[in-house]
């Protein structure tokens, strides 16, 4: 009885936090208003920071980083995770709220090609068809002129390459950094991740930051900073890390399909989008390359996850 509900609180858990990230594409167009990408990316990172270096610092489990281990570990993040903090606010404001929910669901089939080409785990020929399905529907999506016709304006090709190129960044982020992940804690590892992502921006923006007139933005954008940095990036994805340890990787990755259904929702309530014509094929393609690319032996490729 205990783990059955163990088991509920789990999907619960599981499921607010991809509503989290689902309700993330929203709010980030919002703060697009009055920020520009980067600016955004920026801020939610210097928001977020604090909290991930005192939970990574106190947080039960935390051992001091070996020297070699502490330069591999800001290796792969200077390329996975800073690349995607750089690029995934670019691609979201180049898509329709619609297709950037689709295109978000791509990581499960990186990180099948990343294992392909790298050979870290075998990879199923159900796996390569879901991926090349996945592409298809990918090129579908690209080679349409114009998606969104709402409040959060149309999509642009480089849109989508930047979302994508996001998407794969992420990929190598977890795939690569998850080793580090058994020995260090989670906290530990995303807070040196953090740091160099803030640092890149730092550099990248330079004077921006300081001379910005912080005292134009409104509440709403505030709110929107927060929300993407606390909520979406740092809260949500300690609960997915946690439940991962407690659950598994094979069972959570099934939830990892659920952002672009609330994105999809929430693009039509909020924006006034909806996906229409030959879109929705491209969506269908989408969703049935990933699926496809999941239906697999995972025995070798949750060690590489977990």
């Amino acid at each position: 009885m205990v783990n059955q509900k163990s088991s509920v609180l789990t999907s619960i858990m599981l499921i607010l936090v991809t509503f989290s990230w689902g309700l993330n594409n929203i709010v980030m167009k919002v703060g697009f208003r009055e920020l520009d990408p980067w600016m955004f990316s920026a801020l939610r990172l210097a928001a977020t920071l604090p909290a991930v270096l005192l939970l990574a610092r106190f947080s039960p489990g935390y051992i001091p980083f070996e020297k070699k281990d502490l330069l591999r570990i800001s290796g792969i993040a200077c390329v996975g995770f800073s690349g995607f903090q750089v690029l995934f606010p670019l691609g979201i404001h180049g898509v329709s709220t619609p297709v950037g929910g689709m295109l978000m669901a791509t990581v499960p089939v990186w990180v099948l090609l990343i294992n392909l080409i790298a050979r870290i785990s075998r990879v199923s020929f159900t796996a390569v068809a879901g991926l090349l399905l996945t592409l298809t529907g990918i090129l579908l999506i690209v080679l349409l002129p114009k998606i969104g016709t709402g409040d959060a304006g149309s999509t642009t090709v480089s849109g989508v390459v930047f979302l994508l190129l996001a998407e794969l960044f992420f990929a190598v982020n977890s795939v690569f950094l998850r080793p580090f992940m058994k020995k260090y804690s989670v906290p530990q590892v995303t807070a040196v991740a953090m740091i160099i992502a803030t640092l890149l921006f730092t550099a990248i923006l330079n004077k921006r930051l300081i001379t910005f007139d912080y005292s134009t933005l409104s509440p709403v954008t505030w709110g929107a900073v927060l929300y993407s940095g606390l909520i979406a990036l740092f809260f949500s994805n300690i609960l997915w890390n946690r439940a991962i340890k407690s659950t598994g990787s094979l069972r959570v990755s099934v939830y990892a399909n659920l952002p672009p259904v609330f994105v999809l929702i929430l693009g039509a309530l909020v924006f006034g989008e909806i996906l229409n014509g030959v879109q929705y094929v491209g969506a269908v393609i989408i969703v049935s390359g990933i699926i496809l690319a999941q239906v697999q032996p995972r025995a070798k490729e949750s060690r590489v996850k977990e």
